[in-house]
């Protein structure tokens, strides 16, 4: 790598990989460069000549020409009409001869066959190479081989023996003519042509069409997939809450049995009560008229009126009431033999 330093100088420095390489390429390409421009130029044109003048008549007028290896001469392009003229390139071997044809040929006159005059010009050819020679071409080793070849043979055997053509019979003509009509007037005057261009676009067309349409049902049926789901969850949402609504209810309706039942078996407790009351309160009743009876006809001692109170119960558990039952029970039984033995002393004394 080259560095220009302050003071101007140039510096040699590290050259990498890639930057050498390039550089060596750099550097042919500036040598074949410089070597063609340094190489000096033998290849000169003669500018318009005249139009009708040949390569002879040329030749022989600026005859003798010095030792060169390379001529052309170009006609005049007849259809460039006032500005048509011919030119003709020349390679000399040694480049003084061509600063001597330059000094005897430009601005040099040539006068056609009518009297015309055309003054040259001599420059140097922009095209300095040479073309390749005719003769260095490589020969094709096939040349005049065609009498041997399989291809050529068989067309010669065709012409020769030529093969009988099956013309197709009246009425198969009539059907394609028929056939041709019908199309025509189906296509409105116009003949439907048919190539394989043609038939190829056709063809991508219908691919197409037969593509967009199964990407249409594939939609269709991914969207008739997603409805069928949300239906479903929609059904399974609805008989979830329908069961637990039906089980809302149940619990409902079992509550409300249990107080009806309550309501009724208190009623029923009350009214066992209050009619277990109104027969005690006849007894009571009953007592008490024996003890009048029995005190008027004897004389006997009126014994105190025991009064017994029945309170009406209060409702309580069956448990409860079954207590209760066993407790008041032997009492009864109690004052009922009380009462019988007191009615058999009050007759004994009668």
């Amino acid at each position: 790598m080259t560095v220009k330093t302050s003071d101007g100088t140039r510096k040699e420095g590290y050259k990498g990989h890639g930057e050498g390489s390039s550089k060596r390429t750099s550097e042919k390409t500036n040598a074949r460069g410089k070597r063609e421009k340094n190489s000096p130029q033998t290849k000169v044109v003669a500018r318009r000549l005249p139009p009708t003048m040949t390569e002879e008549e040329f030749l022989e007028a600026v005859s003798p020409l010095a030792e060169y290896d390379y001529f052309s001469f170009v006609p005049a392009d007849k259809s460039l009409g006032a500005h048509a003229f011919s030119r003709a390139y020349i390679n000399f071997k040694n480049t003084d001869d061509v600063f001597t044809f330059r000094d005897r040929f430009d601005s040099y006159v040539f006068v056609d066959k009518k009297g015309n005059e055309y003054p040259a010009m001599v420059e140097y050819a922009p095209f300095q190479k040479i073309p390749k020679r005719a003769g260095n071409k490589k020969k094709d080793i096939r040349v005049g081989t065609i009498d041997q070849d399989p291809d050529f043979m068989a067309f010669l055997e065709s012409l020769e023996k030529p093969e009988s053509v099956q013309l197709p019979t009246l009425e198969v003509v009539l059907e394609e003519i028929q056939a041709h009509e019908r199309e025509l007037k189906a296509n409105n005057g116009i003949i439907k042509v048919k190539t394989p261009l043609l038939e190829f676009i056709e063809q991508k067309k219908a691919e197409k069409l037969r593509t967009k349409e199964e990407r249409r049902e594939e939609r269709r049926r991914k969207e008739f997939e997603r409805k069928k789901a949300r239906e479903e969850d929609k059904k399974k949402r609805k008989d979830f809450r329908d069961h637990r609504e039906v089980k809302k209810e149940e619990v409902r309706e079992v509550k409300e049995d249990g107080s009806v039942k309550r309501e009724k078996r208190m009623k029923e407790e009350k009214k066992r009560t209050e009619k277990e009351a109104k027969m005690g309160e006849v007894e009571e009743e009953g007592n008490e008229r024996q003890e009048e009876k029995g005190g008027a006809g004897g004389g006997t001692k009126v014994k105190e009126k025991e009064i017994i109170t029945i309170k009406p119960k209060e409702a309580s558990s069956p448990a409860k009431r079954d207590k209760e039952r066993k407790r008041e029970s032997p009492t009864k039984h109690n004052q009922k033999e009380r009462r019988s033995g007191e009615g058999g002393r009050t007759e004994g004394r009668s």
